[in-house]
């Protein structure tokens, strides 16, 4: 009977928008380096609730999500980063927008592609993202927008790092296909 209950738990779909905010709230508690079970106690609450809340599988209400981050101590961005995420409706999609910009360390995409079994990925134009070079990342970034160094160095290392899901015993099965794009005169 409970292995019933829970397949029926883990078959409630997520969304971009509770993933993300269930990675940010996993994030804040690293970084408060506490386990789950020692900040679960200290709340009072069940470890499946938080464990819940940082996979994107259960909400909660403002008051909770003010309680664990005061418990873990979390900054005022992280603070405000979590409220904003909150507090936007959750309208069921895989894909969160983020105002026109790229998300905080392309979160959303990072936790997709780390779930991914398989990963096929078409890039007519340019050699696709998690295969491209440093320099490369760089001349693309410089053609599109002007970045700062701070900013162009961020989203730099924003995509090298999306590159390790590629190794190690996790990573996908990946096919990249690219076409050359026409040389300019």
């Amino acid at each position: 009977m409970d292995a019933d209950l829970d397949a029926a738990h883990h078959a409630r779909p997520t969304t971009a928008r509770s993933r993300e905010l269930g990675q940010e709230l996993h994030l804040a508690r690293k970084r408060a380096n506490l386990t789950a079970t020692t900040v679960a106690e200290e709340l009072g609450w069940s470890p499946g609730k938080l464990s819940k809340m940082e996979n994107g599988w259960r909400g909660t209400d403002s008051w909770d999500y003010g309680t664990l981050l005061g418990k873990l101590g979390a900054d005022r961005q992280t603070r405000d980063r979590i409220r904003r995420i909150a507090s936007e409706q959750d309208v069921g999609h895989f894909i969160r927008a983020h105002e026109g910009k790229l998300s905080d360390n392309l979160l959303c995409l990072m936790i997709h592609e780390r779930a991914a079994l398989t990963m096929h990925k078409y890039e007519p134009m340019l050699i696709p993202g998690l295969l491209q070079t440093e320099g490369y990342i760089r001349a693309v970034f410089a053609q599109h927008a002007p970045l700062s160094r701070e900013e162009m160095d961020y989203f730099v290392s924003s995509r090298m790092g999306r590159q390790q899901i590629l190794s190690g015993g996790r990573a996908p099965d990946a096919t990249f296909t690219s076409t050359k794009p026409p040389c300019r005169p």
